[in-house]
């Protein structure tokens, strides 16, 4: 009997932490929407973000790359850092 009570107690914990989050999340959205404006959602870190954090593309619907900036820049670090371990006499320190 215990188990159950557990399991229940935890689903309540868990149902109550996601709709913590989405309160979270409509609370930024709004915030980033009264701020910036004209706003994009980034497809790699979910967040609400003005458009001017995007570069422009010619290859999307709306004309902005579907990542915002500080995506792309975590992303070319992760890369460079992950070739330089694999091939360490071959880059610029």
């Amino acid at each position: 009997m215990i188990p159950s009570i557990n399991k229940r107690y935890l689903d309540a914990r868990l149902l109550l932490a996601q709709v913590d989050a989405g309160r979270v999340r409509r609370d930024m959205d709004n915030w980033a929407r009264s701020q910036y404006g004209e706003c994009k959602r980034c497809t790699h870190c979910k967040n609400l973000r003005g458009v001017f954090h995007f570069e422009e593309s010619s290859n999307s619907d709306d004309g902005l790359f579907p990542l915002c900036r500080q995506c792309v820049a975590k992303m070319e670090t992760a890369h460079a850092k992950n070739y330089q371990r694999y091939f360490p006499n071959t880059m610029e320190q």
